[in-house]
């Protein structure tokens, strides 16, 4: 999605503009239910065949302008006192990109689904009884129409969390992310990241010193081994 936010503090989106990106991007963000309707089998564990961004997928987290941790285990995003555990338990590709047109992407349509945990007292602590939870699907698809007037009708891109939302790529990437505030939302250059080599829910306490943080877009990627993350 090519709409930019303003950070928290910062003006409201401006003009008839802002406004329908405002919109397209609300309901990408609030449509799960209603759009991400898996059409198949998930993907859980490693296989042969799987392209090079899957096997990644699996078997690393990566920081930088889009972020990650494996499939299987817990990315930790924080702002502020508000913070959400994402873990991506599955993903699925159907069909494969054809051939596009001017008002057609051809890509094929991607899914993943995944559990997350809200924590709003600081204490990076998912597992104390104030924490709320859940479980949803993201879907990705091709695109309709020509630069700033195209869209994609039944795609739903967005992580919601408690106030936190983020963007999703396929497989398991998560990149720009927004904040509630005063009922609108912005673009939060601030969001911090942290990938995990934590897949139990029940043990979902973080020491913030040893994570591997990282805050905003850097364009540098990094890949961490899964057993090397805290």
């Amino acid at each position: 999605m090519g709409a930019r936010f303003p950070s928290l503090g910062s003006s409201r989106l401006n003009g008839a503009w802002g406004f329908l990106r405002l919109v397209g991007l609300l309901v990408l963000l609030i449509s799960a239910n209603a759009c991400a309707v898996i059409d198949g089998p998930l993907v859980t564990e490693l296989q042969d065949g799987m392209d090079e961004i899957e096997k990644i997928a699996f078997q690393f987290g990566t920081v930088g302008r889009k972020k990650s941790a494996p499939i299987g285990y817990f990315a930790v995003l924080r702002k502020g006192s508000a913070a959400c555990a994402v873990r991506f338990t599955g993903i699925r590709k159907s069909g494969k990109k054809s051939t596009g047109t001017v008002f057609y992407s051809g890509d094929p349509t991607t899914y993943a689904e995944y559990d997350w945990y809200y924590q709003s007292d600081g204490s990076l602590d998912f597992t104390r009884p104030n924490v709320s939870s859940g479980h949803s699907y993201v879907k990705d698809t091709a695109s309709f129409g020509v630069g700033r007037a195209s869209f994609k009708p039944t795609a739903n891109i967005g992580i919601l969390c408690g106030p936190l939302a983020v963007e999703w790529s396929y497989p398991n990437l998560i990149w720009r992310g927004y904040a509630w505030k005063e009922g609108q939302l912005f673009y939060e250059k601030d969001l911090e990241f942290a990938p995990t080599g934590t897949k139990d829910a029940g043990k979902l306490v973080f020491d913030p010193n040893i994570l591997h943080w990282t805050i905003g877009n850097s364009s540098e990627a990094e890949f961490i081994p899964v057993e090397k993350l805290p």
